[in-house]
């Protein structure tokens, strides 16, 4: 009866999870009874696939997984929901997270000159639109780079949108003008920006400078230049200024100020009365 006894409470035991410390002299004693640590397990997908198992206890951490593959177009943005590796993690029950990796849509630019690709650009959807303003392409003394078209449309910036309907990729090419350069030099007035001509030069707007009237712009030869007309060359105009005779001017003069009250010889100065006043009221005396 008492070894009956003994085999149910074991078997009891088992089934709870418990440890029993058995002593076979005169009866049983449980020394210790402790449940087990709870434990988190993780599951990472990818795609709904399983690509990797942890299972830790409390004060344990997660060992990162490294980046899964994306499918095709698209690349690896972050897991879900969010989780943090090689850190101490808090277990305070046995449960199972199941952790998603996330991707993202990259959509591809390709910049193309002269039948070649000179640049490439990549959008997402966290970074849906890009510039085209700082591709570059060599061009010569006399051409300018236009903009980056695709068909008849001219693009200073790409988003996601813009490209055709089911395509990750948009190819825009470079249009290059050719024409002539005119270079402004203000000689000290304002900043003028130059033009590239590929029509009929346009005057700009008149430089300022102080003191000064603008009389025109001057070709290297002396020779005013004659806005309205087409370029054969590049071509650098000079501005000339007219001296204004009728600016006005502030001239400010400073002297030591004169303390006529601490001077022992002022007495033997040889001034009238009237002149020591006048001169200690402008000297505040």
């Amino acid at each position: 009866m008492k070894k009956r006894l003994i085999a149910l409470l074991l078997a009891f035991v088992m089934v709870l999870g418990l440890t029993a410390t058995v002593f076979a002299e005169g009866g049983i004693s449980i020394a210790s009874i402790q449940p087990e640590a709870p434990t988190y397990t993780y599951i990472f997908q990818a795609g709904g696939v399983e690509i990797g198992r942890q299972i830790i206890k409390h004060n344990e951490s997660l060992k990162d997984p490294g980046v899964p593959s994306a499918p095709a177009g698209q690349r690896f943005v972050r897991w879900y929901p969010a989780v943090s590796f090689d850190m101490p993690v808090s277990v305070t029950q046995t449960q199972t997270i199941t952790v998603q990796a996330i991707f993202e849509t990259v959509y591809t630019v390709y910049f193309k000159h002269d039948g070649r690709t000179v640049a490439t650009k990549e959008l997402t959807d966290t970074q849906p639109s890009v510039s085209t303003g700082d591709v570059l392409v060599p061009v010569g003394a006399d051409e300018k780079l236009t903009g980056w078209y695709f068909g008849e449309t001219r693009y200073e910036r790409v988003s996601t949108a813009d490209f055709p309907a089911g395509s990750d990729t948009l190819t825009l090419t470079a249009k290059v003008d050719k024409g002539h350069w005119i270079h402004f030099n203000s000689a000290g007035g304002s900043y003028v920006a130059p033009q590239f001509v590929t029509g009929n030069t346009i005057q700009p707007a008149d430089p300022a400078r102080p003191g000064f009237s603008f009389e025109g712009w001057y070709e290297e030869s002396g020779k005013q230049f004659t806005f309205g007309n087409q370029l054969t060359s590049n071509i650098t105009l000079t501005a000339r200024w007219e001296s204004n005779t009728s600016t006005k001017y502030t001239v400010i003069h400073w002297q030591p100020a004169m303390d006529l009250s601490r001077d022992k010889n002022a007495e033997e100065l040889k001034w009238s009365p009237l002149e020591m006043g006048a001169a200690k009221q402008a000297h505040g005396a």
